[in-house]
C-alpha cells in the first residue's frame, strides 16, 4: 500500500475515533524482504469506515493534491495477513 494513502486512512480513522495502527515498513508473506506500508485493524468495519471517510474527504476536496485515482491506485492489489486477533492490510 502506498504510504501516502495509508497515512491518510489512519488520519481519517483517528479523526473519527477509530484506532488503526500504521506500519511503514511491513514485509508480508512472499515479499522476500521488500517492505510496504500496512495498517493493522481489529475489526473489518473499522477498516471499511476509515476508507469510506477518506473517500468522502477526497470527493469533498479536503485533501489538496489527492484524487480518487490516487486513492484507487493506492488501494489496488491489497493483501492481508492474520496477526492473532488483528489483521494487517498491506
Amino acid at each position: 500500500m502506498k504510504i501516502e494513502i495509508a497515512k491518510l486512512i489512519v488520519e481519517a480513522a483517528a479523526s473519527n475515533g477509530i484506532d488503526l495502527e500504521l506500519h511503514e515498513d511491513y514485509s508480508g508473506r512472499g515479499m522476500f524482504g521488500q517492505t510496504t506500508a500496512g495498517i493493522i485493524f481489529g475489526n473489518i468495519s473499522d477498516w471499511t469506515i476509515a476508507v469510506s471517510i477518506l473517500v468522502r474527504e477526497v470527493v469533498n476536496d479536503s485533501h489538496e493534491g489527492i484524487s480518487m485515482d490516487d486513492v484507487f491506485e493506492g488501494l489496488s492489489g491489497l493483501r492481508t495477513d492474520s496477526m492473532a486477533r488483528d489483521t494487517i492490510v498491506y
